[in-house]
Protein backbone atom coordinates (compact mmCIF):
# COMPACT_ATOMS: atom_id res chain seq x y z
CA UNK A 1 0.00 0.00 0.00
CA UNK A 2 1.68 3.35 -0.81
CA UNK A 3 0.78 6.69 1.15
CA UNK A 4 2.14 9.50 -1.11
CA UNK A 5 3.13 12.72 0.82
CA UNK A 6 3.28 15.25 -1.76
CA UNK A 7 6.22 17.87 -1.45
CA UNK A 8 8.16 20.47 -2.83
CA UNK A 9 11.67 22.17 -2.67
CA UNK A 10 11.58 25.88 -1.65
CA UNK A 11 7.91 26.06 0.11
CA UNK A 12 9.39 27.60 2.88
CA UNK A 13 11.00 31.06 3.42
CA UNK A 14 15.01 29.82 4.32
CA UNK A 15 16.34 30.37 7.86
CA UNK A 16 17.80 34.21 7.13
CA UNK A 17 14.14 35.23 6.63
CA UNK A 18 12.55 33.68 9.05
CA UNK A 19 10.43 36.70 10.75
CA UNK A 20 8.94 36.85 14.11
CA UNK A 21 5.33 37.25 12.77
CA UNK A 22 4.62 33.11 12.38
CA UNK A 23 1.68 33.71 9.97
CA UNK A 24 2.95 35.71 7.73
CA UNK A 25 5.32 33.06 6.07
CA UNK A 26 4.46 32.23 2.82
CA UNK A 27 4.01 28.37 2.08
CA UNK A 28 3.87 27.38 -1.26
CA UNK A 29 1.37 24.72 -2.87
CA UNK A 30 2.99 22.05 -5.17
CA UNK A 31 2.26 18.77 -6.71
CA UNK A 32 5.47 16.55 -6.86
CA UNK A 33 4.66 13.92 -5.11
CA UNK A 34 7.54 11.64 -2.44
CA UNK A 35 5.46 8.08 -2.38
CA UNK A 36 5.45 6.31 0.88
CA UNK A 37 4.52 2.61 0.52
CA UNK A 38 3.43 -0.31 2.78
CA UNK A 39 4.26 -2.78 0.41
CA UNK A 40 8.02 -2.82 1.83
CA UNK A 41 11.08 -3.02 -0.71
CA UNK A 42 10.68 -6.97 -1.31
CA UNK A 43 6.30 -6.09 -1.22
CA UNK A 44 6.00 -9.46 1.00
CA UNK A 45 4.46 -8.36 4.31
CA UNK A 46 2.46 -11.65 5.70
CA UNK A 47 1.46 -11.33 8.62
CA UNK A 48 0.13 -14.52 11.09
CA UNK A 49 -3.83 -14.11 12.03
CA UNK A 50 -4.41 -14.04 15.70
CA UNK A 51 -4.14 -16.98 17.92
CA UNK A 52 -6.72 -19.41 19.02
CA UNK A 53 -6.42 -18.32 22.15
CA UNK A 54 -7.13 -14.35 21.57
CA UNK A 55 -9.26 -14.58 19.12
CA UNK A 56 -11.48 -16.62 21.72
CA UNK A 57 -11.08 -13.83 24.19
CA UNK A 58 -11.92 -11.14 21.68
CA UNK A 59 -15.33 -13.09 21.42
CA UNK A 60 -15.98 -13.76 24.90
CA UNK A 61 -16.23 -9.82 25.13
CA UNK A 62 -17.64 -8.71 22.52
CA UNK A 63 -20.71 -11.04 23.62
CA UNK A 64 -20.42 -9.41 26.91
CA UNK A 65 -20.94 -5.81 25.17
CA UNK A 66 -23.62 -7.54 23.00
CA UNK A 67 -25.30 -9.24 25.76
CA UNK A 68 -27.06 -6.11 27.54
CA UNK A 69 -28.73 -5.75 24.17
CA UNK A 70 -29.99 -9.20 22.84
CA UNK A 71 -28.74 -11.63 24.84
CA UNK A 72 -29.92 -14.61 22.42
CA UNK A 73 -27.92 -13.27 19.55
CA UNK A 74 -25.28 -12.11 21.02
CA UNK A 75 -23.24 -14.94 20.74
CA UNK A 76 -23.71 -14.89 16.91
CA UNK A 77 -23.54 -11.12 16.19
CA UNK A 78 -19.97 -11.64 18.32
CA UNK A 79 -18.81 -14.86 16.10
CA UNK A 80 -20.21 -12.63 12.72
CA UNK A 81 -17.22 -9.72 13.93
CA UNK A 82 -14.87 -11.93 14.73
CA UNK A 83 -14.55 -14.05 11.67
CA UNK A 84 -15.22 -10.70 9.47
CA UNK A 85 -12.63 -8.11 10.98
CA UNK A 86 -10.41 -10.34 12.93
CA UNK A 87 -10.32 -9.40 16.38
CA UNK A 88 -11.62 -7.50 18.88
CA UNK A 89 -9.49 -3.80 17.96
CA UNK A 90 -10.65 -4.82 14.21
CA UNK A 91 -14.35 -4.51 15.03
CA UNK A 92 -13.52 -1.36 16.82
CA UNK A 93 -11.56 -0.19 13.83
CA UNK A 94 -14.37 -0.82 11.27
CA UNK A 95 -16.74 1.63 10.53
CA UNK A 96 -20.64 1.81 11.54
CA UNK A 97 -21.10 0.98 8.22
CA UNK A 98 -19.10 -1.62 7.85
CA UNK A 99 -20.43 -3.33 10.94
CA UNK A 100 -24.22 -2.62 9.89
CA UNK A 101 -23.62 -5.31 7.26
CA UNK A 102 -23.09 -7.82 10.09
CA UNK A 103 -24.99 -6.58 12.77
CA UNK A 104 -28.36 -5.97 10.51
CA UNK A 105 -31.16 -4.06 11.61
CA UNK A 106 -30.00 -3.55 15.17
CA UNK A 107 -28.90 -0.08 15.79
CA UNK A 108 -28.71 -0.77 19.32
CA UNK A 109 -26.51 -3.45 19.02
CA UNK A 110 -23.96 -0.94 17.42
CA UNK A 111 -24.64 2.06 19.37
CA UNK A 112 -22.90 -0.24 22.35
CA UNK A 113 -19.92 -1.05 20.52
CA UNK A 114 -19.01 2.42 19.38
CA UNK A 115 -19.76 3.89 22.67
CA UNK A 116 -17.02 0.81 24.50
CA UNK A 117 -14.63 2.87 21.66
CA UNK A 118 -15.57 6.10 21.93
CA UNK A 119 -14.75 5.22 26.04
CA UNK A 120 -11.25 3.62 25.30
CA UNK A 121 -10.38 6.16 23.32
CA UNK A 122 -11.59 9.04 25.92
CA UNK A 123 -9.84 7.53 27.79
CA UNK A 124 -6.33 6.91 26.74
CA UNK A 125 -6.73 10.47 25.31
CA UNK A 126 -6.95 11.72 28.85
CA UNK A 127 -3.70 10.06 29.69
CA UNK A 128 -2.07 11.89 27.07
CA UNK A 129 -3.07 15.40 27.96
CA UNK A 130 -1.77 13.78 31.16
CA UNK A 131 1.48 15.46 30.90
CA UNK A 132 3.86 15.98 28.20
CA UNK A 133 3.24 13.77 25.20
CA UNK A 134 6.40 12.61 24.48
CA UNK A 135 7.05 11.11 28.18
CA UNK A 136 3.71 8.92 27.74
CA UNK A 137 5.05 6.10 26.50
CA UNK A 138 2.61 3.11 26.96
CA UNK A 139 -0.02 5.75 27.02
CA UNK A 140 0.56 7.06 23.75
CA UNK A 141 1.01 3.27 22.27
CA UNK A 142 -2.58 2.65 23.88
CA UNK A 143 -4.26 5.32 22.16
CA UNK A 144 -2.48 4.84 18.54
CA UNK A 145 -3.63 1.31 18.80
CA UNK A 146 -6.93 1.79 19.36
CA UNK A 147 -7.40 4.77 16.96
CA UNK A 148 -5.24 2.99 13.98
CA UNK A 149 -3.38 -0.11 14.23
CA UNK A 150 -6.18 -2.12 12.92
CA UNK A 151 -8.06 0.22 10.32
CA UNK A 152 -8.28 -1.28 6.82
CA UNK A 153 -7.24 1.75 4.86
CA UNK A 154 -4.34 4.05 5.23
CA UNK A 155 -4.93 6.92 8.15
CA UNK A 156 -2.42 10.18 8.73
CA UNK A 157 -2.63 11.85 12.21
CA UNK A 158 -0.54 14.81 13.92
CA UNK A 159 -0.52 15.29 17.01
CA UNK A 160 0.78 19.25 17.24
CA UNK A 161 3.01 20.18 20.39
CA UNK A 162 3.58 23.07 22.41
CA UNK A 163 7.32 23.84 23.68
CA UNK A 164 6.87 22.12 26.61
CA UNK A 165 5.87 18.75 24.88
CA UNK A 166 1.80 18.90 26.04
CA UNK A 167 -1.05 18.28 23.51
CA UNK A 168 -2.46 21.54 21.54
CA UNK A 169 -4.00 19.77 19.18
CA UNK A 170 -5.19 15.84 17.71
CA UNK A 171 -6.47 15.82 14.41
CA UNK A 172 -6.31 13.16 11.24
CA UNK A 173 -5.43 15.03 8.20
CA UNK A 174 -5.47 12.18 5.60
CA UNK A 175 -7.52 9.00 4.78
CA UNK A 176 -6.89 6.62 1.99
CA UNK A 177 -8.25 4.00 0.59
CA UNK A 178 -6.59 0.56 1.02
CA UNK A 179 -3.46 1.52 -1.14
CA UNK A 180 -2.82 4.98 -0.15
CA UNK A 181 -3.52 8.65 0.95
CA UNK A 182 -2.13 12.24 -0.21
CA UNK A 183 -0.65 14.50 2.62
CA UNK A 184 1.52 17.68 1.39
CA UNK A 185 3.71 18.91 3.76
CA UNK A 186 3.15 22.39 3.92
CA UNK A 187 -0.32 21.71 4.60
CA UNK A 188 1.10 19.97 8.13
CA UNK A 189 3.74 23.44 8.94
CA UNK A 190 0.92 25.77 7.52
CA UNK A 191 -1.43 24.19 10.54
CA UNK A 192 1.48 24.08 13.16
CA UNK A 193 1.67 27.92 12.21
CA UNK A 194 -1.49 28.51 13.13
CA UNK A 195 -1.39 26.60 16.34
CA UNK A 196 1.66 28.56 17.21
CA UNK A 197 3.01 24.66 18.13
CA UNK A 198 6.78 24.07 19.01
CA UNK A 199 6.46 21.01 17.16
CA UNK A 200 4.63 17.90 15.46
CA UNK A 201 4.06 14.09 15.96
CA UNK A 202 3.43 12.08 12.72
CA UNK A 203 1.64 8.92 12.69
CA UNK A 204 0.22 6.62 10.31
CA UNK A 205 -0.82 3.48 10.31
CA UNK A 206 -0.05 0.11 7.53
CA UNK A 207 -3.11 -2.02 6.99
CA UNK A 208 -0.95 -5.06 6.43
CA UNK A 209 0.25 -5.51 9.92
CA UNK A 210 3.85 -4.75 9.17
CA UNK A 211 5.15 -2.01 10.84
CA UNK A 212 8.39 -2.08 9.25
CA UNK A 213 9.19 1.61 7.77
CA UNK A 214 10.21 1.47 3.69
CA UNK A 215 13.20 3.75 2.30
CA UNK A 216 10.19 6.34 0.95
CA UNK A 217 8.96 6.63 4.55
CA UNK A 218 12.13 7.15 5.62
CA UNK A 219 12.70 9.94 2.71
CA UNK A 220 9.53 11.60 3.31
CA UNK A 221 10.21 11.62 7.53
CA UNK A 222 13.35 13.12 6.67
CA UNK A 223 11.90 15.69 4.25
CA UNK A 224 9.65 16.79 6.74
CA UNK A 225 11.75 17.51 8.91
CA UNK A 226 13.87 19.77 7.30
CA UNK A 227 11.05 21.23 6.48
CA UNK A 228 10.18 22.60 9.85
CA UNK A 229 13.51 23.47 10.93
CA UNK A 230 13.52 27.08 9.44
CA UNK A 231 10.07 28.06 11.54
CA UNK A 232 11.83 26.21 14.40
CA UNK A 233 8.75 23.56 14.22
CA UNK A 234 10.73 20.53 15.10
CA UNK A 235 9.32 16.94 13.87
CA UNK A 236 9.73 14.98 17.09
CA UNK A 237 8.80 11.41 15.71
CA UNK A 238 7.27 9.95 13.41
CA UNK A 239 5.38 6.29 14.22
CA UNK A 240 4.12 3.30 12.19
CA UNK A 241 1.51 1.14 14.06
CA UNK A 242 -0.06 -1.59 13.04
CA UNK A 243 -1.54 -4.29 14.72
CA UNK A 244 -0.24 -4.02 17.83
CA UNK A 245 3.32 -2.94 16.85
CA UNK A 246 4.72 -0.32 16.41
CA UNK A 247 8.09 1.62 15.05
CA UNK A 248 9.23 4.82 16.46
CA UNK A 249 11.43 6.59 13.62
CA UNK A 250 13.63 8.51 16.15
CA UNK A 251 14.44 5.50 18.09
CA UNK A 252 15.61 3.81 15.23
CA UNK A 253 17.76 7.23 14.65
CA UNK A 254 15.83 7.18 11.03
CA UNK A 255 16.13 10.70 11.42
Amino acid sequence: MALRINDCAGRIAPAHTYQPDRQAVRLCDCVRALGLSDAGDDCSRNVAPPTATSSERCRSILVDILRSVDVAAAQQWSDRLIDEFGSLPGVFAASQEARSRIVIGNDTALAAIEVVKVALLHVTTLRLKARPVLNTGKALYAYLNVEHAFCSIEVVRVLYLDVKLGLIKDEVIARGTLDQAAVFPQTIIRRALELNAGGILLIHNHPSGDPKPSKADIAITRALSAAGKPLDILLYDHVIVARGQHVSFRQEGLF
